[in-house]
This record gives structure tokens, C-alpha cells and sequence, in this order.
């Protein structure tokens, strides 16, 4: 892949688009297995294979405008210089009119995204992830991704997780003074009318955080950190498509890929996800009646 081949393998003029992929390979505190920081390029790369055309939507969402800049630079730098340059690049994209897709990394990155739009506007943040992220800090540190939940919380308190699966006693005490809601896998694997108890719970604007360790490792093997029980990729995406469909979008971003060879089919998963979530995201401009 070319230096500045962007997402789709095409990469439209900054000024003309209305999204804006920022890549933020960031891998500094990842507990398991390494290499989230490859995430972004193999994402890139990965959808170069993705038809512009979207079968469910019957339409192509690339029209709007899609650039892709060079890779943030984070050597050298400290987490918090790095939480800062990202809010920084997602400030400006908002600000500018555009559409943040933020790719990480781990997934302490969100905490950036949302230091940079949290006085631009009011929103819920919906995290999906297998882990909650709750801890205040995790092996000496509060900028683990162990604990991006929690740095996202102490700046948006309207934070709404789904998909956990894996807890520890330290995040439940936290729970007990901070009623933060949580929809476990298991409840929402046995009890499916539950899924349609989050969309209430959110603001009229939604930044959507995406680890893919909260799917189901038969799905997305290729994570850092993965969980058995996982959610679906329907599932997820039926979600998704009734937040859009009453809520609005502002951003997302997808984080934790970890890139594995003869796992390559997670790169491409990776991709095609973010292009359909981006489709339903922008439903209202590109007219798109969702179903």
C-alpha cells in the first residue's frame, strides 16, 4: 500500500470530504498479546477488498468523501502527549465539518477522541468492548488500555458499555458508587429483549467506541486481549442500525486489531465493518432509508 493510499484503497482531497480516518497506532500498555499497532495499516490495506457498494444499504457511501492522513507519529511521546495530539486531529475534523473515524491501536485511544469533542458538543459515548475498561489504573498505570472506560468516564460521565464479559472485583466497587449500565453478554446472549433497552439510555448524539474483542473470537479471532461469548456480527449491527436510525452518530472508532498471519480474514472483517458502520452513521446525507 502506497504512503498515501487512504481507506478503499482511494483517498478524496481533505477539503471535499466529509470523513476523515485518522490513524492512531498507538500500542504502549497492551497486557496480552502485542501488536494492536499494526491495527490501522492492516485495516487500510485490508480495504482495498471492500466493494463501494453496500448490498444492504443499495448504495455506495464512499460518494461522500473519504481522506485519509498520514499516520499520527507517537515516538517518543508520553500517553498524555498522545491522548493530546489525537483530540487534537479529532477536534479539527469536527470543527471542520467532518465525519472522525478514528483507528487504533489500543484502545486507550478513544480516550483522545472524546477529550477532543467533549466541549463540541453533548453526547453519550457507547463502548463496546469485552473487558469494561473501569479500573482506575492497571499494572502502575491510568492510561492502560485496561482503564480507557474510566478515562472516558471522568470526562463523559454519560457512558453506556455492551458486550462485557469479564469483570474483577476492584470495577465492581467502583460500579457500586458510579452506576455506570452495563449490558453483559450473557444477559443480552439469554434475555435478547434487552437489546432493545440501550438506545433509550443514550443522548441524541452517540460516539460509538468499537473494540473487537467484544465480538465473538469464532469472528474476530485476531484481538489482544480475546473473551469466549462474544457478540455477533448481526447483532452488533442490528444495534448499530437502530442507534443510527434515532440517534445521531458524531464519530467512531475501531481499536484492538491485533494482525495475525492466516488471520487476514480479521484485517478485511475490520474494514468491512467500519464501511458499514460509516454507511449507517451517514444514512441521512447520503438519503438512505435504513430498515
Amino acid at each position: 500500500m502506497s504512503s498515501n493510499q487512504g481507506f478503499l484503497g482511494i483517498n478524496h482531497p481533505y477539503k471535499s470530504s466529509r470523513v476523515v480516518v485518522i490513524q492512531a497506532p498507538y500500542e504502549k500498555t497492551t497486557s496480552y498479546l502485542k501488536g494492536t499497532a499494526r491495527g490501522p495499516r492492516k485495516i487500510l490495506e485490508a480495504s482495498g477488498q471492500v466493494e463501494f457498494f453496500d448490498e444492504e444499504l443499495w448504495a455506495d457511501p464512499s460518494r461522500v468523501g473519504i481522506h485519509t492522513p498520514a499516520p499520527l507519529n507517537f515516538i517518543g511521546r508520553k500517553p498524555r502527549e498522545v491522548l493530546q495530539m489525537i483530540a487534537r486531529e479529532v477536534r479539527k475534523s469536527f470543527r471542520a465539518g467532518k465525519f472522525p473515524v478514528l483507528l487504533g491501536g489500543e484502545h486507550m485511544v478513544t480516550a483522545g477522541a472524546i477529550q477532543g469533542l467533549k466541549d463540541e458538543a453533548e453526547f453519550s459515548v457507547l463502548y463496546f468492548d469485552a473487558h469494561p475498561d473501569l479500573r482506575y489504573e492497571y499494572e502502575g498505570s491510568k492510561y492502560s488500555h485496561a482503564c480507557a472506560a474510566r478515562r472516558v468516564y471522568e470526562m463523559n460521565p454519560d457512558l453506556v458499555i455492551f458486550g462485557a464479559r469479564t469483570f474483577c472485583e476492584d470495577q465492581a466497587g467502583f460500579l457500586k458508587e458510579n452506576p455506570v449500565p452495563i449490558f453483559w453478554a450473557h444477559d443480552l446472549a439469554r434475555s435478547p429483549w434487552l437489546w432493545e433497552k440501550i438506545v433509550p439510555r443514550l443522548k441524541p448524539n452517540v460516539y460509538l467506541s468499537i473494540d473487537l474483542d467484544g465480538f465473538d473470537p469464532a469472528l474476530m479471532p485476531a484481538v489482544g486481549t480475546p473473551v469466549p461469548g462474544g457478540i455477533g456480527w448481526y447483532d452488533f449491527l442490528n444495534l448499530v442500525r437502530a442507534v443510527a436510525k434515532k440517534r445521531r452518530i458524531i464519530g467512531f472508532d475501531v481499536v484492538e486489531l491485533r494482525p495475525q498471519k492466516g488471520f487476514e480474514f480479521c484485517d478485511f472483517t475490520a474494514a468491512r465493518l467500519l464501511y458499514r458502520v460509516l454507511g449507517y452513521a451517514l444514512h441521512r446525507e447520503l438519503k438512505i432509508q435504513l430498515k
